[in-house]
């Protein structure tokens, strides 16, 4: 599957989408699940193998959604460092350890990064409203995420 010029934002997510497929070594089925997430897309998009990501880009968005980088699995980087320093901005949805190995690599290339702390918090003031019907508060939310990842 080739692409003349994916859109970088596209390329990310579905690079995001694959790679977590890829990590548990399944080509066959991160190729069948590229391709149908391309299929839903308005504009080309292609799947680049991880040994080329280097060459492609730059990229808008590099958002990791492995486990990568996680406290007790290996600590690797999801990509190349070379991949890393191409991106605009790094998402990394890992939130524990709170500097993941993407997320150091994103900061010694003066790339802008975040982990998923964030996306984590509001997920879960969303759930607590939800359930309560009360507003969550974020800041003691976070106190509390940050000292039991200490």
């Amino acid at each position: 599957m080739t692409s003349e010029k994916p859109s970088p934002f596209a390329a990310s997510l579905l690079f995001s989408y694959v790679a977590s497929f890829l990590y548990d070594g399944d080509a066959p089925l991160a190729e069948r699940r590229a391709q149908a997430l391309a299929d839903t897309f308005d504009e080309d998009v292609g799947v680049t193998e991880l040994a080329g990501l280097a060459q492609r880009g730059p990229w808008d968005l590099l958002v990791n959604a492995t486990p990568a980088g996680t406290k007790g699995v290996a600590d690797a980087l999801p990509v190349p460092d070379a991949t890393v320093q191409r991106a605009r901005f790094v998402f990394d949805l890992v939130y524990n350890p709170p500097e993941t190995p993407l997320l150091r690599s994103a900061r010694n290339a003066r790339v802008p990064g975040t982990s998923g702390l964030e996306m984590l918090l509001h997920q879960a003031a969303k759930a607590f409203e939800l359930w309560t019907g009360k507003a969550a508060d974020l800041r003691a939310m976070e106190r509390a995420a940050m000292e039991a990842l200490r």
